[in-house]
């Protein structure tokens, strides 16, 4: 079950985005299914990252200078890590939250939000390793700086069969 679907447990609160009056984006970041193929679920998780980034731009939790570096080893990354991990003990801990099953996904990526957050994203989110992995991935073929005007679902997830469907 997306976690969004849950009262919006492990998400900030209401009012810490900075709106952004003069944000321009410099064009859409296109969310493609994984190469492998994908499942029903992972399609149901990469609407929800897609929601979840498009919230983002509008509530101004997007990083305003733009994609910003989470290569390995940079401070940003590492703070991604150790929330994301801070989030899965939270939830084994708490009786109303399940626990995550897969991945624990910031939403969106660290990439997209403001260096300020210090690894807390906006929403978390229980995604495959597969689907997580591939988002991941596919955040440095925009450039660092490159300001998201939309987040969108490549045509694929519509047009190529799930897996698990028949």
């Amino acid at each position: 079950m997306p976690r969004n679907a849950l009262p919006r447990i492990g998400t900030r609160p209401a009012g810490q985005g900075l709106p952004m009056t003069n944000y321009k984006g410099d064009g859409p970041v296109t969310i493609k299914p994984p190469k492998a193929g994908f499942t029903k679920a992972e399609r149901d998780q990469a609407e929800e990252y897609v929601a979840a980034g498009n919230r983002a731009i509008k509530e101004g939790f997007i990083s305003p200078t733009g994609r910003v570096s989470t290569t390995a080893n940079t401070e940003l990354e590492r703070q991604a890590r150790n929330e994301a991990k801070k989030e899965r003990d939270r939830a084994k801990n708490d009786q109303h939250s399940p626990d995550y099953k897969g991945i624990v996904a910031h939403l969106p990526d660290t990439g997209w939000m403001n260096k300020d957050t210090k690894g807390v994203p906006m929403e978390w989110s229980d995604h495959t390793r597969r689907l997580n992995s591939s988002i991941a991935g596919q955040n440095p073929t925009y450039p660092v700086g490159f300001k998201p005007s939309e987040f969108k679902m490549h045509d694929d997830w519509y047009t190529t069969a799930a897996i698990d469907e028949s």
